[in-house]
């Protein structure tokens, strides 16, 4: 006898369905065919037996695989016949027979006995202990040692091994796949769509009932201690109910937000620096909070005291009024720059006061130092960045280089905390474009990363 052998369910599947077609066009299988249910049985993982139903078409002359030891018949899982008689509710088969023998005949109700499937071609799994006078084998990259070991032995002839070019493109990437260490796979990995779903529903009803179950133990514990403190106490006990606060939608939290509500952008946020006693921070006091932790480390950085500081914020402040500009009042930077940098001719406020009104300053002007905190610094080249791409984009000279900058710019920034809560606060439509591309970079190199470990 021959055998095609396969490791996948899909595999075998495919090969039954290929080789029954070019048996009826040989017109070795007769062409009135009779649809029957049958139900498979596989081990996952664990060991443990799943079965999966499916309809099937078998006609006289098809090779039939027994999936299950039955006494009555006296079958064993992996016996292979073929079918000499058929109607819609009977099979009868004749076994395959052993040298010097003959093969032995059984007849079965589908019904009753629904345990078998296709015999052309088997999964090497249910070939372990088999012989056979041919075999052939259709390799592939799920191949492992001892696989390899069970597929190779089961002939008494010939064995012929065939694989895919694109997984095997040469034979020593043969042997390195054929003669590799085992993993733990299982065919029902590759199971298909429909029957994955009728797995996944029914793992779903097990948790189901399992927690259930749960439900009702805690309802019994709940009921019994009630009664034993109706006992001991005289009276029927109060169990006060747990209130759990719903979280606010993202309209609500826009609304509130606008309203400017005492509350936190980010409910991580309501432990930062803060007792839970203390009452929550609007988000202009959390801006304006940020800016002075981060004045109070840049000053430090540049060696000057907080005395010092106060002296020239003083100075600053009383120049301002003198010039009878209260609206030029001059920011923490502004102080500490010309804190810093007292010899510039040109004051850090004059130089302001001259840019409001137009006036282009000179060249011998100091560049100014830049103290905005570093994540806000890294927001803002974003949103630049981002512009400059929309820019290009509308003018049709955007690279495919120039998008994937972007998306690895806008993944190093979701992962900065700060930047992000910054940009939720000023600028939150950037803020979603920036999780948007980042989550298209991921998908983007997981593709990249499959296909690789598909070749």
């Amino acid at each position: 006898n021959q055998v095609l052998m396969a490791y996948t369910l899909k595999e075998t599947e495919i090969l039954n369905q290929q080789a029954r077609l070019l048996r009826f066009q040989d017109g070795a299988i007769d062409k009135q065919s009779f649809t029957h249910h049958i139900t498979r049985i596989d081990t996952d993982d664990f060991g443990d037996e799943v079965l999966t139903h499916k309809q099937r078409q078998f006609s006289k002359g098809d090779l039939l695989l027994f999936m299950k030891n039955d006494q009555g018949l006296k079958v064993r899982n992996g016996m292979v016949g073929t079918i000499i008689e058929i109607n819609q509710r009977i099979l009868k088969v004749q076994l395959d027979a052993k040298e010097g023998e003959e093969g032995r005949i059984v007849s079965f109700a589908s019904q009753l006995y629904p345990y078998f499937d296709l015999g052309w071609a088997i999964n090497i799994n249910k070939q372990q202990g088999a012989t056979n006078y041919k075999s052939f084998i259709l390799a592939s990259n799920h191949f492992h040692r001892n696989l390899s070991y069970v597929a190779l032995t089961r002939h008494k002839e010939e064995a012929t091994l065939y694989g895919c070019s694109q997984e095997f493109w040469s034979g020593e990437v043969l042997v390195k796949q054929l003669s590799k260490g085992q993993e733990k796979l299982s065919s029902l990995d590759y199971i298909d769509a429909d029957q994955a779903l009728k797995l996944a529903r029914q793992e779903s009803s097990i948790i189901t009932d399992a927690i259930e179950r749960v439900s009702n133990q805690l309802k019994a514990i709940h009921y019994t201690a009630k009664r034993g403190l109706t006992r001991w106490l005289g009276k029927e006990p109060t169990f006060d109910k747990i209130e759990v606060k719903e979280a606010p939608t993202e309209a609500q939290r826009a609304h509130r937000l606008e309203s400017n509500h005492q509350i936190p952008l980010n409910p991580s946020l309501e432990t930062f620096g803060s007792s839970s006693s203390k009452p929550a921070l609007s988000w202009q006091e959390m801006v304006a909070d940020l800016e002075k932790k981060d004045m109070e480390k840049r000053l430090q950085s540049t060696g000057q005291t907080m005395e010092e500081y106060i002296v020239a914020k003083n100075e600053v402040y009383g120049a301002a009024s003198s010039q009878g500009s209260p609206s030029l009042q001059p920011s923490w930077r502004d102080v500490l720059d010309q804190l810093v940098h007292p010899q510039d001719p040109i004051s850090p406020l004059d130089q302001k006061a001259n840019a409001s009104i137009g006036e282009k300053l000179s060249d011998k002007m100091v560049d100014k130092k830049d103290y905005r905190p570093q994540f806000e610094k890294e927001a803002h080249s974003f949103i630049d960045q981002y512009n400059a791409y929309k820019k290009a984009e509308s003018e049709g000279r955007l690279t495919e280089q120039d998008t994937l900058t972007l998306k690895q710019k806008a993944v190093a920034l979701s992962k900065n905390d700060n930047a992000m809560w910054y940009l939720d606060v000023r600028n939150p439509e950037i803020g979603q474009e920036i999780q948007r591309l980042a989550k298209d970079y991921d998908r983007h190199q997981t593709l990249n990363r499959d296909d690789g470990l598909s070749r």
